[in-house]
């Protein structure tokens, strides 16, 4: 029996030191995740970022600290996504490989001839940092693997925020600009002009009380306006803008007047073509956000006078008498 008791206190023994030894290589563990980084660079000093797919690529180039996209004649870039992956990359840390054998590379796409993204971050003079993005192990975790290292590591991480298509890095909100510098707006039928701070009819009459919440919405349209994308410069439209099947006005200063000129699509494509005065690029518009625009009316604008001050509505015929009804 006493043999016994000392064999189990052996037992006892060597687990405590398994447990200890197993807890102090944890928290050893946890410090390397926490503090070593995967790419190392300074993001203030990138100014050039390619991203490869295996088929195509786009690159992103800093020009005045913007971010322009060289393949689009310089078209601005999405400043916030652009900076926004700068600084995701900057973020990733090192946690436990998942592999550090060369050969893994390949099974988990990572490697220098198969990949699903290859970013390189670079200066005009050198290269900052490359990182292979592979497949992913799990909702929001990608496997990568830094530039000459074997090591492959699982980060959080969505591939798509990588994209190698120049179409998903414009800024879609060209176009916008401040609800509050907004002076006027020349529709087909309606005039409307800022007056004492607030957008107003500009042939109201003693009769008629405007719609503030019709009005808001209008101007909300047309300062959020945002494009799907650029058209290529080989579907251009031969047509002059004379021949635009909509077209506005838009002044935001004494001094600037922007005309927006909207042609629609064949029926089966959901979209319009904007050309706006100030742009040489044709923006592809969705339709319903165009017609959001372009179906608001003089009408619209107005509160309904067929009802009263409660919201009831009021017999047409009380409101004329005299009118005889047809039958």
């Amino acid at each position: 029996m006493k043999k016994l008791i000392v064999l189990l206190c052996g037992v006892l023994v060597a687990q405590l030191v398994l447990a200890v030894i197993v807890f102090v290589s944890g928290e050893e563990y946890g410090a390397y995740e926490a503090e070593e980084k995967l790419l190392v660079f300074d993001v203030t000093a990138v100014d050039r970022i390619q991203i490869e797919n295996g088929s195509s690529s786009v690159v992103l180039t800093k020009q005045a600290d913007k971010w322009v996209l060289p393949e689009l004649d310089d078209f601005p870039a999405d400043q916030h996504n652009v900076v926004q992956l700068l600084d995701k990359l900057a973020a990733m840390k090192k946690g436990w490989p998942v592999a550090t054998t060369s050969g893994a590379s390949r099974r988990f796409k990572v490697d220098e001839d198969e990949f699903e993204r290859k970013l390189t971050l670079s200066t005009k003079e050198n290269t900052l940092g490359q990182l292979f993005i592979g497949d992913s192990p799990g909702f929001r975790k990608v496997h990568v693997r830094n530039s000459g290292d074997a090591e492959v590591f699982a980060v959080d991480f969505n591939t798509w925020e990588a994209s190698a298509d120049a179409g998903d890095w414009i800024d879609k909100r060209i176009l916008a600009f401040s609800a509050e510098k907004l002076l006027q707006v020349e529709m087909p039928d309606f005039v409307l002009r800022r007056e004492d701070d607030e957008m107003q009819l500009a042939d109201l009459t003693n009769q008629e009380e405007v719609n503030r919440q019709a009005i808001q919405t209008l101007v909300n349209n047309l300062s959020g306006l945002q494009i799907d994308s650029l058209l290529d410069e080989k579907d251009k439209p031969g047509s002059s803008t004379d021949e635009a099947d909509f077209k506005l006005k838009v002044t935001l200063d004494p001094d600037e007047t922007l005309t927006y000129y909207f042609f629609k699509q064949p029926s089966e494509e959901p979209y319009f073509l904007l050309k706006r005065s100030d742009f040489e690029d044709y923006f592809k518009i969705a339709e319903f956000h165009v017609n959001a625009i372009k179906q608001t009316t003089r009408d619209k604008l107005l509160v309904n006078a067929a009802e009263d001050v409660s919201g009831d509505m009021v017999d047409d015929e009380s409101l004329n008498p005299e009118v005889e009804l047809l039958d």
